[in-house]
């Protein structure tokens, strides 16, 4: 597992040069950004973890990228690429499942513009993370879990008033 975590950390720092080459077209942003990422204490006490706790966020840097690009350049294998690893994400930790997806809805409503001539694309990618995240979702619904089970457990995030509301409300409190 120690493997599996180290390559994981390989792939988010890969992740975080591509997506930073790809949002600000600039090489050396992208490998400053990288060379961040790579020296930042958490993120190598995850990469040295027997844990795969850096997944959905090695799988998410590579579904944002894909799809940013797709965004500016096209292309339907992109958003096929992307779909899988935003879905993939979803089968690790809380945030490949609420933060990833909410970041990509936010920025596919920020680039409305570039989302209409994409259309395709962003139908196919958006269908294909559906298709990968949806068994994570009916076994939760078939099992009769909270699909955050880690954070409904947190007592003082449930404690406060208004989150334990949207926690009922996806499930994530009893």
């Amino acid at each position: 597992l120690r493997l599996l975590s180290a390559v994981l950390s390989v792939v988010s720092v890969i992740g975080c040069w591509a997506l930073a080459r790809v949002l600000f077209q600039d090489r050396r942003a992208a490998l400053v950004a990288a060379l961040l990422l790579a020296g930042w204490p958490p993120a190598v006490h995850m990469g040295r973890l027997a844990l795969p706790n850096n997944a959905d966020a090695a799988l998410g840097l590579v579904g944002l990228t894909c799809w940013v690009y797709g965004l500016q350049r096209g292309g339907r294998w992109v958003w096929v690429v992307g779909g899988v690893a935003l879905g993939g994400a979803h089968y690790f930790y809380e945030g490949g499942k609420l933060l990833l997806s909410a970041v990509m809805m936010l920025w596919l409503l920020v680039e409305w513009r570039r989302v209409w001539v994409q259309r395709h694309g962003v139908v196919t990618g958006v269908l294909v993370a559906l298709v990968i995240a949806a068994p994570v979702y009916v076994y939760f619904g078939l099992a009769g879990e909270p699909f955050t089970q880690r954070l409904g457990e947190t007592t003082t995030i449930t404690a406060i008033n208004w989150i334990g509301p949207l926690l009922l409300l996806f499930g994530g409190a009893d």
